[in-house]
């Protein structure tokens, strides 16, 4: 045993690399952009993890006229995910189903709402580590359930942009210079030269849904449509939920009906 930790001293000299124990897994927001008004999205990554999980939560501070609409699932893990607010509204708790995954990669993606009267500027978005009314409020769970694995977090940062609309067509002059730088054709030149009802990328959706869906007006591949928007839209129809969704305006009532659920459809049969 001797012979063993002289061995153990002498290899950390030789080296100069402590020897330590597995690191403790991280869990990292990343940065985001968006205008006032509208919406982006806030991916939660893992890395770092030596062990099978079993779940995760974690409570995230809300800034200031900002609000968390949805939570998606990332690339690393099969499993839904479930989103909370605090009674006050100042928190909110995003929790997994049971499906064990490992690695590193992204466990959740948010779509996030800056208010139109959101301050322009750089934010924090912040793990709650205070008291919140749950033991663990960021924890993962080891790959039985029987034990929670706390995690070193790395909080994220969102830079809430500044309205301005030069021209008053209801586009942020920003949001327009995307498509004018990329214009190889140069006959949008400035942005004037940017109409709603236009489909610079081809897609279908005009400029305004673009916008209003906050895709990407330049990448025919933006927005992705996905059986969940089918049924959504189909029960937007069928009078089960009258909830705005942002979909293109294809009829020009300003409402959705019966003209965006087949588009939605054809878009989704690639027809």
């Amino acid at each position: 045993m001797k012979r063993l930790l002289t061995l153990l001293i002498l290899a950390f000299f030789l080296t100069g690399t402590p020897i330590q124990a597995n690191a403790a897994p991280e869990l990292s927001f990343d940065s985001a952009e968006v205008f006032q008004g509208q919406t982006a999205s806030l991916n939660l990554s893992l890395a770092g993890g030596t062990e099978d999980y079993a779940g995760i939560n974690v409570t995230i501070r809300l800034p200031e006229n900002i609000t968390f609409n949805t939570v998606s699932k990332g690339d690393l893990t099969d499993s839904g995910f479930t989103l909370d607010y605090s009674p006050d509204g100042s928190r909110i708790i995003v929790y997994s189903t049971s499906s064990t995954f490992s690695g590193n990669g992204i466990l959740f993606s948010l779509s996030i709402k800056a208010d139109d009267d959101a301050s322009p500027g750089e934010q924090d978005i912040v793990f709650v580590t205070d008291s919140s009314g749950l033991l663990n409020p960021n924890a993962l769970s080891n790959s039985d359930g029987s034990e929670s694995v706390s995690p070193t977090l790395n909080d994220g940062k969102i830079t809430i942009l500044k309205m301005e609309d030069d021209d008053e067509d209801g586009f942020p002059d920003a949001w327009e210079q995307q498509i004018i730088d990329a214009d190889i054709s140069d006959s949008i030149t400035t942005i004037e030269d940017v109409l709603p009802k236009d489909d610079f990328d081809g897609d279908g959706f005009t400029n305004l849904a673009e916008y209003d869906n906050s895709s990407d007006p330049t990448d025919s591949a933006s927005p992705e449509i996905t059986l969940t928007d089918a049924i959504i839209v189909l029960k937007v129809v069928c009078g089960i939920d009258d909830t705005g969704y942002g979909f293109p305006d294809m009829s020009g009532d300003g409402k959705t009906g019966l003209e965006e659920a087949i588009f939605i459809l054809q878009k989704l049969g690639g027809i």
